[in-house]
């Protein structure tokens, strides 16, 4: 894409640490390693925060995938993963089983229904911060082994291949946003940074075609849910897939014949004039998430299961807040931050002097956008979080409406090494599907059932985790088949001479 085309995303970029420190987020320990860090390297003023409370010199855009955000976490603390995610908080205990050694009858031990009587996962592991997609979706892999990553880290780790996926990531973005650092001064800003690269990513939608790193919210059964879509894009990934959706649902209206029932000049003439229609309709809108893999092949249909359902789940999240279902209060709420706090001088001035960077010798559709009032007055009448989040909400309206968001959702796959294309799969977009695993997954969030392992013909995922040697699960599923397996061959044969009539 050409630089003249390229919108700008804007990035934290600010010396964060004495603020933190005053309003006690972090402690004077952490703030020296800070200060050793940024002067060893030469470079003053220009950190950003991870889950892990470690600390970097250069700039990070604040919506980047590979950055959790814990300046936008509750104030007063950034947790320390090992002590505040993977431990229940103070009031609620774990269970401690110990066994005394002049006791005749030890104490069993504790069940994981015990452990959830007393703290659910989403109390346990999701205190800090909302759930997230990929918390709805990469426990499909295997419930358990998710679970007990998080007692045992506190998170998921990012394992190498995933780290790579984050670089392809990272040089798909660049092909759209320029990387624009920008001062902030308080959380505030921090979640104004964010706000306003939604409207800029919109924006960037609306004129170019496409828009990379998007974020979306959405409440489900009272849960906030976040998510990040990779791309969204008025390209259609699979035109025949497409028509013969319209097709579809043009006959479930009309009731007319289909097309084993037409002549060759009729099924021609008729899917052009859907394909035409299709043209005039105007934009639809794609969601596409890409997916990276260490080998050069495409997965399996089964193994496409979870990605087909994060796809599913970022539409659902575009149709909530483009019917603005979507409550920022709560939001806000949940993230501790203050919708009302104005933002700081520092941050409305840096934000006003960014300018779109489309050409000035630009279309129709370009000019308009540039025409726009000036970014200052803009600000001024949004600057606090609770009227910028009310320009979200109409950027969203503006951009989407349920009609245009297509049902035809598509995942890419890239190679790991050099983010070359693979391939891709399209997917149909199930409401009925998609409510049935989120009502389910969330009942194992809220504690209200225990964690499920895999199937024994996904057995061979065993074999890559390393909870395998005490898993209960397994040697349940494991004792299964053998029972089966005797079952089986203990059965008596029948004989030919049985079979046989007398």
């Amino acid at each position: 894409m050409s630089p003249t085309l390229m919108s700008w995303r804007v990035c934290q970029s600010s010396c964060l640490a004495k603020t933190a420190q005053r309003r006690g987020a972090l402690p004077s320990t952490l703030l020296s390693k800070v200060g050793v860090k940024a002067r060893a390297s030469g470079v003053v003023g220009r950190v950003s925060i991870r889950r892990q409370a470690r600390w970097y010199q250069s700039a990070v855009r604040l919506v980047a995938r590979t950055v959790d955000g814990d300046i936008l976490d509750r104030p007063g603390s950034i947790p320390n993963p090992a002590e505040s995610l993977a431990k229940p908080p103070p009031e609620a205990p774990l269970i401690e089983v110990t066994k005394e050694p002049e006791s005749p009858d030890p104490s069993p031990p504790v069940t994981w229904q015990q452990l959830a009587d007393k703290i659910a996962p989403v109390k346990r592991f999701r205190e800090y911060r909302p759930l997230t997609v990929s918390d709805l979706v990469s426990p499909m892999w295997c419930e358990l082994q998710y679970f007990n990553s998080l007692s045992k880290y506190g998170k998921i780790k990012r394992s190498a291949q995933m780290k790579r996926g984050g670089e392809v990531h990272k040089k798909l973005e660049l092909e759209v946003h320029e990387f624009v650092p920008v001062d902030i001064q308080t959380r505030e800003d921090g979640w104004g940074l964010r706000l306003w690269n939604i409207i800029q990513g919109l924006r960037t939608l609306r004129v170019t075609g496409m828009t990379r790193e998007l974020d979306v919210w959405g409440i489900v059964n009272g849960q906030v849910i976040s998510g990040v879509i990779d791309e969204v894009s008025y390209t259609c990934p699979d035109p025949e897939l497409e028509i013969a959706l319209l097709a579809s649902a043009e006959e479930a209206k009309t009731g007319k014949k289909d097309p084993d029932q037409m002549s060759i000049e009729e099924f021609f003439a008729k899917r052009k004039s859907r394909e035409d229609k299709l043209t005039e309709a105007g934009p639809r809108v794609y969601v596409i998430d890409t997916k990276t893999r260490a080998y050069p092949s495409l997965p399996s249909a089964a193994s496409s299961r979870a990605v087909k359902m994060q796809l599913m789940l970022y539409r659902f999240l575009i149709t909530q807040l483009c019917t603005d279902k979507v409550s920022g209060t709560a939001i806000f709420s949940r993230y501790g931050v203050d919708a009302n706090v104005t933002f700081s001088e520092t941050f409305l001035k840096q934000i006003a002097e960014l300018e779109f960077n489309f050409s000035q010798q630009a279309s129709s559709a370009e000019a308009a956008l540039s025409s726009q009032a000036s970014t200052f007055s803009e600000l001024r009448e949004h600057a606090n979080l609770s009227t910028l989040w009310d320009l979200v909400i109409r950027e969203y309206k503006t951009t989407f409406t349920p009609a245009m968001l297509s049902p035809v959702l598509t995942a890419v796959f890239r190679t790991q090494s050099m983010g070359a294309y693979i391939g891709q799969r399209t997917f149909v977009h199930d409401d009925a599907e998609l409510e049935k695993h989120v009502v389910d997954e969330l009942a194992w969030w809220a504690g209200q059932r225990a964690p499920r392992g895999v199937d024994i013909e996904d057995a061979f995922k065993c074999r890559m985790c390393e909870f395998a040697e005490g898993c209960d699960w397994r040697k349940d599923r494991e004792k299964e088949a053998m029972e089966m397996a005797k079952a089986k061959r203990g059965r008596p044969k029948k004989r030919k001479s049985d079979e046989t009539s007398p």
